[in-house]
C-alpha cells in the first residue's frame, strides 16, 4: 500500500521522542509575526528572508510557539537559497475546503483582479473534509500528526486546517521525502494537491493550534 512508507517513517517520530517534544528538528524559520495572512507582498519579502535563514534547531513546544505567534516555517533546511535539499522533517498538509468556480466552457473562472473565483464546499460534497475526520484517517492509518491548527482563512462557514507530521528524524533523499509527501496525497484527497514542493513555505496563524497526542494513534 502507498502509504506504507509514510506509516513507516512517521512511526519512527515515536521511537526517537519528537512527538513528544524531547528531541530536535532542524527547521527553515521565519522571525516576522503575522496577525492575517500575508499577502503577495510580503510572501515576496517572507522568501527573500528564508532564502538566507540558517537552520534553526527547535523542539515541539518552541515549534508550537512559532506557528501561534503567526510565524512561518519550512519542514526542512536547504543549501543555495532554498533549492538544494539538505535535510527535511515535516511534511503538512493543507486542507481549504473549497473548489475552483469554471466558467460556462468548463475553464476557472476568474475575477477582475485576474484571480481564481473559489467557493466553499459544504458538508457531504466531495472533497469536505473536518478536523475531526482528518484524525480519525490518521488514526485508521496508524500516522499521526505532530500538530493540526487552522489556518488565517479557517472561518465556521470555510474550516481550514493543516497537519504537521514529523519524520522523527530528517531524510536527506529528495526522492524518499518526495515519496512521503505524494503518499500522504493519495491517503488524504481532501487536501491542497498544489501544496507539494519540499521547500514550500508554510505560515503560522492566529486562531487555533493543538499538539496531538500520540497515544490516540497507538
Amino acid at each position: 500500500m502507498l502509504i506504507l512508507l509514510a506509516r513507516t517513517i512517521c512511526a519512527n517520530a515515536f521511537w526517537h521522542g519528537s512527538i513528544r517534544g524531547v528531541f530536535s528538528m532542524l527547521l527553515t524559520l521565519d522571525d516576522v509575526a503575522y496577525s492575517t495572512k500575508p499577502d503577495r507582498m510580503e510572501f515576496a519579502r517572507i522568501m527573500n528572508r528564508m532564502k538566507t535563514a540558517k537552520p534553526r534547531e527547535v523542539d515541539k513546544r518552541e515549534l508550537l510557539a512559532h506557528i501561534a505567534a503567526g510565524k512561518t516555517f519550512i519542514g526542512g533546511t536547504f543549501d543555495d537559497e532554498l533549492q538544494t535539499l539538505t535535510s527535511w522533517q515535516l511534511a503538512a498538509l493543507d486542507f481549504d475546503n473549497d473548489t475552483t468556480v469554471l466558467d460556462a466552457s468548463g475553464k476557472p473562472l476568474k475575477d477582475e483582479n485576474g484571480n481564481t473565483v473559489k467557493r466553499f464546499l459544504q458538508p457531504g460534497e466531495d472533497g469536505y473534509i473536518t478536523p475531526l475526520e482528518a484524525l480519525e484517517r490518521c488514526e485508521s492509518l496508524r500516522i499521526a500528526p505532530l500538530v493540526m491548527y487552522q489556518s488565517f482563512n479557517c472561518s465556521t462557514e470555510n474550516p481550514r486546517f493543516r497537519l504537521v507530521f514529523d519524520m522523527g528524524e530528517g531524510i536527506t533523499e529528495v526522492d524518499t521525502a518526495e515519496a512521503v509527501v505524494f503518499n500522504l496525497h493519495d491517503a488524504f484527497p481532501e487536501c491542497d494537491h498544489k501544496c507539494t514542493n519540499l521547500n514550500r513555505m508554510y505560515c503560522g496563524t492566529d486562531k487555533a493550534v493543538w499538539a496531538i497526542c500520540e497515544a490516540w494513534f497507538i
